[in-house]
């Protein structure tokens, strides 16, 4: 009788649970969003509903919506749902904004098209143009400039912070040139997980902002999956004191302290820093877990640090598939270039119980592995597959301690007493080129659970 009267209770709260929806080509902001008839245009009413713990926020697959959003929070046992409905491909979030009708360019001298000074109109804070992604990235990005004077290629690129605009070095009118223009901008993340809880994200398509495409802080029991988020990063985070620019974009990103989040089942590519990452400065960073995404062109697959006054525990990176690191975007346009699959800043805070096992770690640029300082005692590695070629397999507390795969590594490995049983082998993918990492059944590591599943 008590177990038919709470499963009576728990069917009674579903039916409470309110369905969302957002049409972002017939919706209206006007409607209570309630049906797909009625559904939402925008991304505005997710701030302002009255949305509820178990309740779900659904975006129409094939749409695609302007701008970023925070996630509503939910309650233990009773999340709040991002997802999709319908048919076709993932619903589209990019924090971007076109310029690929000829009115939207200016020749203010030979050579140099301008944006109209009210690209910005309506943003009352500070933004700035991270990168320009043209057809979609089919054509290369263009490099960014920081003065005018620097623009002397085709399609370099500058950002007037005081007229607010973009100045473009191009031959004829940019848009007159290509089919789209997308300036991708920051000033905010594509979607905020800052102070979220008891949420979930499956099935969107992030894309095109210049700060992160999830990030925050303080994050609690939120999960991301089956998300794909590409074109990501460029913003300025800061200038030094000599002017120079420090820029920044990772993925995923949980920011000084997390607890109980999981990323899942992701792919992700084309982002100017590093596609999943944890990092802080004083914060608790606990119970994350990372397993069976798809990374592949960035500067880093996945990067941690935490500072002397943080703490972490229970980190668990498993089961991801990460390549060509330091082939991104980005790359060629860093001050900083890096290159690094795995790469750990220095981690003064206490750590207890960090795995990183059944992992697929291919190419970079410069390192495999790269520790800022001695992270071996803090880690336990185990059963991952890993080709660097001729590039340096791991570096320990600076670039000149490389270790590389051809000599030496077993003797590296005993010394520290980890990784001992992973494979240092090319591996064999069933379709690489269309990016299909799975191993192939002749592959080095086939059968052993490594990798994507």
């Amino acid at each position: 009788m008590k177990t038919f009267t709470a499963l009576l209770m728990a069917l009674s709260m579903s039916c409470l649970a309110a369905v969302y929806h957002l049409d972002s080509a017939k919706g209206n902001d006007a409607n209570d969003g309630l049906t797909p008839e009625t559904a939402w245009q925008t991304l505005q009413n997710i701030a302002t509903a009255n949305i509820q713990p178990g309740d779900s926020v659904l975006f129409k697959r094939g749409g695609l919506w302007r701008g970023h959003f925070t996630l509503r929070n939910g309650e233990p046992g009773k999340p709040v749902l991002f997802s999709n409905y319908g048919e076709g491909p993932l619903p589209i979030i990019q924090d971007s904004l076109a310029m690929d009708n000829e009115s939207d360019w200016d020749m203010i001298s030979e050579e140099k098209w301008s944006t109209r000074n009210k690209m910005f109109s309506g943003y009352d804070i500070d933004v700035d143009v991270g990168n320009i992604i043209i057809n979609h990235g089919a054509v290369p990005c263009p490099r960014k400039r920081w003065n005018m004077k620097e623009l002397k290629e085709d399609l370099e690129y500058f950002y007037d912070r005081e007229a607010h605009c973009v100045v473009m070095r191009s031959p004829v009118n940019p848009a007159l040139r290509f089919d789209s223009i997308e300036l991708a901008l920051h000033h905010g993340l594509v979607v905020s997980h800052n102070n979220a809880h008891d949420a979930i994200v499956d099935g969107l398509a992030v894309r095109y902002g210049a700060c992160h495409g999830f990030g925050g802080s303080g994050a609690k029991n939120i999960t991301i999956r089956n998300c794909d988020i590409y074109f990501i990063g460029g913003g300025v985070q800061q200038f030094k004191d000599d002017g120079t620019p420090v820029r920044l974009g990772n993925g995923v990103e949980f920011w000084n302290s997390a607890d109980n989040c999981l990323v899942e089942n992701n792919r992700i590519w084309e982002i100017y820093d590093t596609g999943l990452t944890a990092q802080g400065r004083t914060g608790e960073l606990t119970n994350l877990t990372f397993r069976n995404n798809l990374v592949w062109n960035t500067e880093y697959s996945f990067e941690y640090w935490n500072g002397e006054t943080g703490r972490t525990a229970n980190i668990l990176f498993e089961n991801n598939t990460c390549i060509d690191s330091g082939r991104s975007w980005g790359h060629g346009h860093r001050p900083d270039p890096f290159g690094t699959i795995v790469a750990f800043y220095p981690n003064l805070a206490p750590t207890e119980n960090f795995i990183i096992r059944n992992n697929i770690f291919v190419n970079a640029t410069a390192w495999g592995m790269r520790m800022w300082n001695n992270w071996m005692d803090k880690l336990v590695l185990s059963n991952n597959l890993w080709y660097t070629a001729d590039r340096p397999l791991y570096a320990m507390s600076s670039p000149q301690e490389n270790y590389y795969m051809t000599h030496g590594l077993q003797e590296t490995l005993k010394k520290y007493n980890n990784d001992l049983d992973s494979i240092f082998a090319k591996p064999i993918f069933v379709d690489q080129a269309n990016r299909d990492y799975r191993l192939a059944p002749d592959s080095p590591g086939y059968g052993k659970n490594i990798g994507r599943q």
